[in-house]
């Protein structure tokens, strides 16, 4: 996990359970441009998903 997914996760959990946020909302309070963060939040969602997968298989 690089910098830009550890920046946009930490952020995201910071974040009241509530809120909503946006792509452009999230660049505007971090350093990374929409497209550094619309990727990061893409690497994130693949290891959520891959991370899931390893669970289910150790439940088995």
């Amino acid at each position: 996990m690089g910098c830009t997914e550890r920046g946009a996760y930490v952020t995201l959990v910071s974040m009241a359970d509530d809120r909503n946020f946006s792509i452009r909302g999230l660049a505007a309070i971090m350093p990374d441009d929409v497209t550094k963060i619309s990727g990061a939040l893409k690497r994130l969602e693949e290891l959520a998903t891959f991370g899931e997968n390893v669970f289910m298989r150790m439940a088995r």
